[in-house]
């Protein structure tokens, strides 16, 4: 099926969804995700969402495979809910993947070009399970604000076995606050800077990318 140009391309409440080979442009969410509702969407494409390819909050969850956001959303992938995202392109948004009280599993996606490719919330709980993805090309590949901005919880992150490549900055620590992100046998390539950690400083550098 194809969506084009909706409010909403599919808004799910109190319901059990599957979305498979359908396409989704334009509009402010292509797949909404409400309360009781779980949805799997598979080999789907999400293109120029103001605000996500995908959006889930209040809802059971969501599994997101073998699906290609790519191009002038304002987020991919918003999760609220427990996410699994798993051999997804994830390309040219502004935030690639982003959650706010979150369970988040992310593996083996392509994050690609994207503004911020990975940004955990605030909020998150269990640790986020971040592993075997590839992180290119992106301004800020993961970006961690913390607790700065009063939401308060603290995000929890671990990456493991990541490849960062030619990203303006691979891992930021972009404010201190309240969080706590593991980085375990990643790689980092071709950026401008693998890691970057400066202290006390919650905006976006205007000397950085």
């Amino acid at each position: 099926m194809r969506f084009f140009a909706n409010i909403r391309g599919i808004d799910a409440i109190r319901s059990i969804l599957t979305v498979d080979r359908s396409d989704f442009d334009d509009g402010e969410r292509g797949v909404s995700v409400g309360v009781s509702s779980f949805a799997t969407v598979t080999r789907s494409t999400f293109n120029n969402h103001g605000e996500a390819g995908v959006y889930t909050d209040g809802s059971l969850g969501v599994i997101v495979g073998r699906s290609t956001f790519d191009g002038g959303s304002s987020t991919g992938i918003r999760c609220g809910d427990a996410c699994t995202i798993t051999d997804n392109v994830i390309r040219r948004n502004g935030n690639g993947v982003s959650t706010f009280d979150a369970r988040l599993v992310l593996i083996g996606n392509d994050i690609v070009e994207n503004i911020v490719g990975y940004e955990p919330g605030s909020r998150t709980g269990s640790p986020e399970d971040v592993r075997g993805n590839r992180f290119l090309d992106n301004q800020a590949a993961v970006r961690a604000l913390g607790g700065a901005f009063g939401f308060g919880g603290g995000a929890k992150s671990e990456l493991r076995r990541n490849l960062f490549d030619g990203n303006g900055v691979g891992f930021w620590a972009a404010a201190e606050g309240d969080y706590s992100i593991l980085l375990d046998r990643n790689t980092f390539t071709n950026g401008r800077d693998g890691v970057f950690a400066p202290v006390g400083s919650p905006a976006w550098p205007a000397t950085r990318p």
